[in-house]
């Protein structure tokens, strides 16, 4: 099955822009969920927070120390080839594309994030 898709220039021409085939899965790209967690949460100068984008197909994730701002470390999962999150992708080139529209869309939620938690000492 394939979606057309138009661009309308005047009032009676187009052109046609792309055909997408809908079955593949880059198309839905968009359809982005979103959540954070943090590490060590008792003591605000160790914490790392985990910010993770994801797809219906892929888990991109960034840790980030709080204190700092400076990312620690970054994952990234395609969980139809493993479902249990057990091989990090994030250095492999066939994904490239996929990893820099999944962590730009977590930088700009990030950004758009008030992270100024309640953090309380524990004892």
């Amino acid at each position: 099955m394939f979606l057309l898709i138009f661009n309308y220039f005047s009032q009676n021409d187009f052109i046609i822009n792309t055909v997408v085939k809908l079955n593949n899965p880059d198309i839905f790209k968009e359809r982005v969920v979103y959540s954070i967690w943090p590490i060590s949460r008792q003591d605000y100068k160790k914490t790392i927070m985990g910010y993770a984008a994801k797809t219906e197909r892929y888990n991109y994730i960034e840790w980030i120390k709080m204190n700092s701002g400076d990312i620690v470390g970054k994952e990234f999962f395609d969980r139809k080839k493993d479902p249990y999150e057990t091989i990090n992708l994030v250095e492999d080139g066939q994904y490239t594309e996929t990893i820099a529209f999944l962590a730009e869309k977590l930088s700009a939620r990030i950004n758009n994030t008030d992270h100024n938690h309640a953090f309380k000492k524990i004892d």
